[in-house]
């Protein structure tokens, strides 16, 4: 793994290890644990790498630097290996606005262009970035119910929000885990239309609405769904 802006990677970890790293400053840049089972059980493993903000107000706090993180794996054995590599990251409060930026990944095969055609995975791109197989949050539960955002008036552009993974899934012939989902158990509606993004929802004062964009507001509509079943 190597920080933006060092010439030299940290040092490398196995299986059954974790490391803390400190920057110059002697506080910490960041952390990995990589242990012998993760929770799906034995025979699987999760290695989970924590970054410390890369900006604060606050003079005191921790921060790490911004800029492209690489991540190097390395298979030792002698049969390949099918991984799947997540970024988790926290969303900016309802009503602020701080400049925070999400973490991403990139590739150069990875379509930014904004036009219809980049919000579908399409097989013959070889890029191992992919929408599908995307959640709000990950869940190793063993009935848990993952919800997909769908317009709730469809257009002739697309049906699917574009935040969200589709059903079935466009790339379907690659590789995947055993036991992962790469595509949502159900759908409901997350935006009303192309040009309106989002559904309302209750708003924290009494008799308030307010719009909601994402996959976290058509989940509870499953919710929902499923306790009003008889």
């Amino acid at each position: 793994m190597k920080p933006p802006g060092h010439a030299q990677a940290l040092p490398a970890l196995r299986q059954g290890q974790s490391g803390l790293w400190l920057g110059d400053d002697g506080l910490p840049l960041c952390s990995l644990i990589f242990p012998n089972d993760s929770a799906l059980g034995t025979g699987s493993t999760c290695a989970l790498l924590a970054l410390a903000p890369t900006f604060s107000r606050s003079a005191k706090a921790v921060t790490a630097p911004f800029g492209s993180w690489q991540v190097t794996l390395t298979n030792t054995g002698t049969e390949p290996v099918v991984f799947d590599a997540y970024v988790e990251r926290d969303d900016v409060a309802l009503g602020q606005n701080t400049g925070a930026r999400q973490s991403y990944f990139e590739d150069a095969w990875y379509d930014t262009s904004g036009n219809i055609g980049s919000f579908v995975d399409h097989p013959d791109n070889p890029t191992p970035i992919r929408r599908s197989g995307t959640f709000n949050s990950l869940s190793t539960g063993q009935n848990t119910v993952s919800v997909g955002g769908i317009r709730r008036h469809a257009s002739p552009g697309a049906h699917f929000a574009r935040y969200s993974p589709r059903k079935p899934d466009p790339d379907a012939r690659r590789p995947q885990r055993a036991g992962v989902k790469k595509v949502p158990d159900t759908l409901a509606a997350s935006d009303d239309n192309p040009a309106l993004w989002g559904v309302l929802g209750a708003g924290s004062l009494s008799g308030s609405v307010v719009r909601l964009a994402g996959t976290s507001s058509a989940a509870p509509q499953e919710a929902r769904r499923l306790i009003n079943l008889p």
